[in-house]
C-alpha cells in the first residue's frame, strides 16, 4: 500500500517519444476480525458470530459476506448480515469465512472454525401403568460423542411431591388416573442435551371378588363362583389366577375344587388381570366342614305306648339347624329343631324310621 509514480514513455513509428507520469494510490486491504458466541457447541445449537469493532473499521465497510462452510445447510449457507447466527446441519469441524468489502472497493477476508458435538438421543420406554401400582420407567438413551452422565426425569404429576428423578431406571406411583406427560432429558460429557416426552396414561384397575359355596357331596368340595369387575377404564378382564391350596391353581373363571382335609380352614387368593395388564387381588377365607354323620336311638315299647326317640351328630362342632323325621307308617315327615321326639304308632309292627338332618 501507498502511492506510486507510473512512468509511461511512448515511441512511435516514425521514432517519435513522448512520456506520462501519474501518481497511483494503492490501498491497504481493510482488517476484518470476528469472534464466535464459542469455539465449541452442540448439535442444533444457535452460533453467533460478531464483527470486532476494534478490529473492523465498521463505518468503512459496505459489504459484508459470511460463509459458513456448511452447504448441507442450503440457503443458510451464507449471509450478509454484520452480526449473523447460523445452525450447522451436524456434528463436525466447520471453517468460517467474512469477506468485506470498504468504500475503496477493497476485500479481505478472515477464517475461524468451530467445532459442534454430535447429540445423545433421549428415549424410554416405561412398563405398568395402573393405578396404586408404580410405574417402572426404563432409560433406553443413546450416547453419542461422549457418555451419558445426567438423566433428569420430570413425571408430569406436580402433586406426588416426587415428581422429578435423576435415576437412569425409576419408578413413580402416580397420583391419579387418566394422562401425564413424562419428560426425561439426558445430558453427556460435552455439556449436549436431548429431550424427549411421553404420554403415559393410567388406568383403572379392576375389583376382584369371589363367593363360594361347600357341597355335600363328594365330602370337601368347594364350587368357587368369579364376582370379579371391571375398573373405571371399562378394559374387559383377561385372566384368572387362583391359589386354592397349597401347591394347587387355577386359571379357570369358576373352579371347583376337593380338599382332602376336613374341619379346616383355607386362605383362598384370586388375581384378575384386565387387557391393561391391571391386576387386583382379593384373599378369602375358607373353611371346610366334615361329611355330617347322624345316628338315632329308639326305645321299644308297647302298642299304644309313645316311642322316644333320639339323635347325636359328628362332627360336633357342626351346628344343626332342622330335624325331620319320617315315622315310615305312611304319616307326614315332622320337622324340628329339636334332636329329640316322641310318637305313638297306631298299629304295632316294626317300622323303617328315617332322620334327615340339615346343619347351617
Amino acid at each position: 500500500a501507498g502511492t506510486y509514480d507510473v512512468f509511461l514513455q511512448v515511441t512511435s513509428a516514425n521514432g517519435c517519444v513522448d512520456t506520462l507520469t501519474q501518481s497511483v494510490n494503492i490501498s491497504p486491504p481493510p482488517n476484518v476480525y470476528f469472534t464466535s458466541s464459542g469455539p465449541e457447541f452442540c448439535q442444533n445449537d444457535t452460533v453467533y458470530f460478531t464483527v470486532d469493532p476494534d478490529s473492523t473499521d465498521l463505518a468503512a465497510v459496505v459489504t459484508y459476506f459470511w460463509d459458513f462452510g456448511d452447504p448441507q445447510s442450503g440457503s443458510s449457507d451464507t449471509s450478509s448480515l454484520q452480526n449473523p447466527w447460523h445452525i450447522f446441519s451436524g456434528p463436525g469441524t466447520f471453517s468460517i469465512t467474512l469477506t468485506i468489502t470498504d468504500t475503496t472497493g477493497c476485500q479481505n477476508s478472515y477464517s475461524s472454525q468451530v467445532l459442534i458435538d454430535d447429540i445423545p438421543t433421549a428415549d424410554f420406554d416405561f412398563l405398568m401403568a395402573c393405578f396404586n401400582d408404580s410405574t417402572l420407567f426404563v432409560d433406553q438413551s443413546i450416547a453419542a460423542g461422549m457418555p451419558i452422565n445426567s438423566l433428569s426425569w420430570d413425571f408430569g404429576d406436580p402433586t406426588s411431591g416426587n415428581n422429578t428423578s435423576t435415576l437412569q431406571n425409576p419408578y413413580h406411583l402416580f397420583t391419579d388416573l387418566g394422562q401425564f406427560t413424562v419428560t426425561l432429558t439426558v445430558v453427556d460429557g460435552n455439556g449436549c442435551e436431548d429431550e424427549i416426552q411421553k404420554y403415559v396414561t393410567i388406568f383403572d384397575t379392576p375389583n376382584a371378588a369371589f363367593t363360594f359355596e361347600q357341597a355335600c357331596d363328594p365330602p370337601g368340595t368347594v364350587h368357587f363362583t368369579d364376582g370379579s369387575s371391571i375398573g373405571s377404564s371399562g378394559s374387559p378382564l383377561q385372566s384368572w389366577f387362583w391359589e386354592i391350596d397349597d401347591g394347587y391353581y387355577s386359571t379357570e373363571v369358576n373352579p371347583v375344587y376337593t380338599y382332602n382335609q376336613g374341619d379346616s380352614c383355607y386362605f383362598v387368593t384370586l388375581t384378575v388381570t384386565d387387557e391393561n395388564l391391571c391386576e387386583s387381588i382379593y384373599t378369602d377365607t375358607v373353611c371346610v366342614f366334615e361329611q355330617l354323620e347322624i345316628e338315632m336311638q329308639a326305645s321299644d315299647v308297647c302298642h299304644t305306648q309313645e316311642t322316644f326317640f333320639s339323635s347325636s351328630f359328628t362332627p360336633l362342632s357342626n351346628t344343626i339347624q332342622t330335624y325331620t323325621w319320617d315315622f315310615g307308617d305312611g304319616s307326614l315327615p315332622v320337622t324340628s329343631i329339636f334332636d329329640t321326639t316322641s310318637y305313638t304308632f297306631d298299629d304295632p309292627g316294626t317300622y323303617i324310621v328315617t332322620l334327615t338332618a340339615l346343619d347351617i
